[in-house]
């Protein structure tokens, strides 16, 4: 179809033109606006007023349907549940002898805790913040200004769906029943621990949940199956008709519950426990359904005005449904992003923009409250920062020169509820320049993936703005299933392609320029057609591609650069030959070489703590029990190792004074000989590995031989000996720091006392056996000696039955030692804290005997939790 215009006018007269009529329209539709905007406001503020708290406020009748399991009432005032009575006749939840129902009733006492209902406190806020757009869009912005109110009525419509969907019960923040416990004090009289009452809002109704609750078995874990009863599983009837179970009913046992939760394990109050019996009831509120209506009305209303401005001003149609994004990795290198803010995230951005080799321009006033992680960014990368508001024209003169100053992206970091926010997407939109709003995905047309690097690997994931925390979460799971060289191999795989592709065209060359003069070889006469060329080509590429699809990804990790030069050269053996026929297939890399290097030996390093076996962490019992070799210090205690199995071969280090050395290289020996025959060797040690154990030694002599230790903690003797000594190293107004030293240098020399702290706790470890020169360098400093009367104690064979701990000071701690004699192994403890909890008027005292895990005597067998 074609248009004549007469008489004739020129192009520029007719641009001109029509740019004139869509202004006048877009300054008509701008005006016509206004009145829909106070229409709007109208709405907002009859549905803030059907949720602001106004006495004496909506009472909603509960009635459970075709049963008399729940019967009852509630009374809501704005977003709280201010008082109700709810009847309960559930076979699990017998009534108080004398009444036929079980009552619960919410306190209207003053200091009780209050219900709140979460949905629709999101809800108000929603709304107050749609009638904060309004005012700024009437009031204290541009009204003239096209973008600035596409901008304000796409975020009017965001925030007014999710008010709507708030009132349906579609809020991502909230919590399950038993993550929102209330408080046993929120009724009078108290809530029982077995009954969860849960209220929320679905679908503009008060939504109520009753469970009563029965301790699970210990250690299922949540959301773990269970069956309806406590018998056997050879008793269970899988059919659903177990006569069993009916007649134990009929002589009134346990009815088995039958609803949705019935099988699974929840964690309430810190507690597993799954749910007995559970009754749903739903009321409908006429407040709310009269506010999710209008919230409904206004929401169609935003969205015929937004679609006519963005029809008039060429923008793209308003999109429903979202659509999977179009996942790409950009080069950003010399590319200019500008960075809108002054807060944490602002200095996260530009980090992000520097790791990907981007240039970041901050703009933030120097009068804003700029973050100190910000500042420090500044200074340390020399950031380009802008101290004033942004502009308009900064986004269009501030990039690249070859691309004529157009910034390649653009961040804003103050969220999408600020004016600002939409001005700048819509901005950006129109000049198709990548926007980040942060917190809004509709301003955005882009979204900041959660990363993981590792080499030329790159994995990231994305909830398309519907949580950064989950995203974040979903990395870590990923990465954590993935080998943790991937990145190395993937590395050296692109060397092999690249390689091979390199050698191919070398491969080519050299046959286009075969010197017609040249010696004649044995192959000569042989017929080498492009077909045989071509099929190698397809045969190594195929190769390669095969491994990266079919092979496990452990073994692919286990791929060195000695492999990747052992494939290379017999491709360049395999071109020179040109012999193989097409169909041949060799066995470049074995994979049964693979295999076995990842099956070669580990060398653990274990802390066995103080000495009792119970304070072992289960890491370390796992290594006990799993490992082929062992060896322990001499000093690690006989009721741990004798938590080895018999099949497992210890080696107990010789170590005695004079012969350390000579014994740790015997264990650094025999551990490498273990981890040559592929055997998995366990160092385990006295306390923790790397508090004067050696431990970072052994890992360093381990990995000059190319074999990385696993290092597992162990409780140190440091803290839990004066811990069952009945010692707290800290206490408020006494010791606000510990110090842990060593008595014994290296080669046996004295190491240099501490100075005296009065607000110090000193652990000497390895220090009875010149104990007397440690006492005399304390007591005998020059400036800074400790009194004679400081407290002290001395605490050998900590937490083995044979435990013994002296108190005194350290003026009498060398006579009570001398007098009561030794137990190695022993550490001194010194500082005012000593005398905490346990003081004595003699000179010293002495305690024999280890009771510090008595407590815990019988638990396994003692009926705890709900039941009990």
């Amino acid at each position: 179809m074609s248009t004549l215009v007469w008489p004739p006018i020129s192009h520029d007269e007719l641009v001109k033109a029509e740019e004139d009529t869509i202004n006048r329209e877009i300054e008509w539709l701008l005006s016509s606006l206004q009145d829909t905007l106070q229409s709007l406001k109208a709405g907002l503020e009859e549905c803030a007023e059907l949720l602001a708290p106004k006495e004496p406020g909506s009472t909603l009748v509960l009635s459970s349907l075709r049963s008399e399991n729940l019967k009852g009432f509630i009374t809501r005032v704005g977003t709280r549940v201010v008082k109700g009575d709810v009847y309960l006749r559930l076979p699990s939840l017998p009534p108080p002898k004398g009444q036929n129902a079980y009552k619960l009733s919410i306190s209207t006492l003053p200091t009780a805790p209050t219900i709140v209902l979460e949905q629709l406190t999101t809800t108000r806020t929603l709304i107050n913040a749609c009638l904060d757009v309004v005012d700024a869009t009437r009031w204290t912005g541009d009204s003239k200004n096209a973008n600035f109110i596409s901008g304000q009525l796409r975020l009017l419509h965001d925030n007014i769906q999710e008010a709507k969907g708030a009132l349906k019960g579609w809020t991502t923040g909230q919590k399950a029943w038993h993550e929102d416990a209330l408080t046993a004090e929120t009724f009078n009289p108290l809530l029982p621990d077995h009954i969860s009452f849960h209220l929320s809002v679905s679908e503009a109704a008060i939504l109520l949940n009753v469970r009563t609750l029965e301790a699970a078995y210990p250690g299922t874990g949540t959301s773990t199956p269970l069956s309806t009863n406590s018998a056997s599983t050879s008793q269970q009837s899988y059919s659903g008709f177990s006569l069993r179970e009916k007649l134990v009913t009929a002589l009134g046992g346990g009815r088995p519950a039958f609803h949705d939760e019935a099988h699974e394990v929840f964690m309430y109050k810190g507690q597993e426990v799954r749910v007995r019996d559970k009754v749903r009831v739903e009321s409908q509120d006429p407040s709310l359904m009269s506010a999710m209506a209008k919230l409904g009305a206004l929401e169609r209303s935003v969205a015929v005005s937004r679609r006519a401005l963005d029809v008039v001003m060429g923008l793209p149609a308003i999109t429903t449904s979202m659509t999977p994004a179009l996942l790409t990795a950009t080069d950003s290198t010399s590319h200019i992003h500008l960075i809108i803010g002054s807060n944490p995230l602002a200095g996260a951005r530009c980090s992000k923009s520097l790791e990907v080799g981007a240039k970041p321009i901050l703009i933030a006033p120097e009068t804003d409250n700029v973050h100190y992680g910000l500042l420090k960014r500044i200074e340390e990368n020399g950031i380009t920062w802008l101290k004033r508001q942004v502009e308009d024209a900064d986004i269009k003169t501030l990039g690249r020169e070859e691309v004529d100053h157009v910034v390649d992206a653009v961040f804003v970091t103050s969220g999408g509820r600020s004016p600002l926010a939409a001005h700048i997407s819509a901005l950006c939109t129109r000049l198709r320049i990548p926007v980040n709003v942060t917190d809004s995905q509709s301003l955005s047309t882009f979204m900041i993936l959660s990363t993981h690097t590792s080499g030329p690997l790159q994995i990231g994931v994305t909830t398309s703005g519907k949580g950064c925390k989950l995203a974040s979460r979903i990395r870590r799971e990923v990465v954590s299933a993935l080998p943790y060289n991937l990145g190395d191999a993937v590395e050296r795989l692109g060397t092999v392609r690249r390689r091979i592709w390199e050698q191919d065209h070398a491969n080519e060359v050299e046959l286009d320029a075969e010197d017609d003069d040249a010696g004649q070889n044995a192959a000569f006469n042989k017929l080498v057609t492009p077909t045989d060329t071509e099929a190698a080509k397809a045969r190594r590429m195929r190769w390669l591609a095969q491994i990266c699809e079919y092979w496990p990804l452990s073994r692919l990790a286990a791929i060195t650069d000695d492999d990747v030069e052992g494939i290379l050269q017999a491709y360049k053996q395999e071109t020179k030959q040109q012999a193989l026929p097409a169909t041949e297939e060799k066995a470049i890399l074995n994979p049964t070489t693979l295999d076995a290097r990842r099956r070669r030996g580990r060398i653990i390093l274990a802390g066995s703590g103080p000495g009792h076996p119970d304070l072992l962490t289960t890491a370390t019992m796992k290594a006990i029990r799993s490992a082929d070799l062992i060896l322990a210090d001499k000093l690690v205690p006989a009721p741990v190792l004798e938590l080895v199995p018999r099949r497992t071969p210890i080696h107990i280090a010789r170590k005695f004074p004079g012969n350390a050395d000579n014994a740790q290289e015997e264990l650094h020996r025999i551990g490498l000989e273990g981890l040559k025959e592929g055997k998995t060797v366990l160092r385990l040690k006295q306390g923790d590995p790397y508090l004067y154990g050696r431990g970072a030694e052994e890992v360093a002599f381990f990995r000059e031989h190319a074999y990385e230790a696993t290092v597992l903690p162990g409780i140190t003797s440091s803290l839990s000996a004066p811990l069952f000594a009945k010692i707290p190293v800290t206490h408020r107004a006494v010791s606000d720091q510990i110090l842990v030293c060593t008595g014994t240098g290296r080669k046996g020399a004295a190491p240099e006392p501490p100075a005296y702290l009065p607000n110090q706790t000193v652990v000497f470890l390895m220090a009875l056996h010149r104990l007397k020169e440690l006492v005399s360098s304390l007591t005998k400093r020059e400036s800074d000696g400790w009194p004679a009367s400081t407290p002290c104690a001395v605490i050998e064979r900590a937490s083995c039955p044979d435990q013994r701990v002296i108190r005194t000071s350290l003026e009498y701690v060398n006579i009570a030692v001398e007098e009561e004699g030794s137990r190695p192994p022993g550490l001194l403890v010194v500082g005012a804290a000593c005398e905490v909890l346990q003081k004595s008027s003699l000179k010293w005292v002495v305690e024999d005997g280890f009771h510090g895990l008595d407590g815990l005597d019988g638990l396994e067998e003692a009926s705890v939790g709900l039941q009990g």
